[in-house]
């Protein structure tokens, strides 16, 4: 899981169990299904993925070299699977590939 998408997980647990106790908090998420911003979350018996899920990401919009790009996760795009994305891949050389 991305940043954003961990702490929703975990707020949304603490405030049902209503504390920070390992075992309720592992035993909620084993029976809960979590809306995050990067669609629902749900986790197996041992903590694992139901189904998998591996996201590519693609940094975009980066200019300078200034830590700020990275210091909310603005820039971090989900590009794949689809139906996870959060945007498009910029693929650099696309036009240079299709002209003739």
């Amino acid at each position: 899981m991305i940043g954003p998408q961990k702490m929703q997980v975990i707020a949304q647990a603490v405030e049902a169990t209503g504390g920070f106790t390992d075992e309720n908090l592992s035993a909620y998420a084993r029976e809960t299904t979590f809306p995050t911003v990067m669609g629902d979350v749900r986790f197996g018996v041992k903590g694992e993925w139901p189904q998998p899920r591996f996201l590519q990401v693609q940094f975009q919009g980066i200019s300078g070299h200034e830590l700020g790009h990275f210091q909310n996760g603005s820039r971090q795009i989900v590009v794949s699977p689809p139906d996870s994305s959060s945007g498009d891949l910029i693929f650099p050389y696309a036009e240079p590939l299709t002209a003739e």
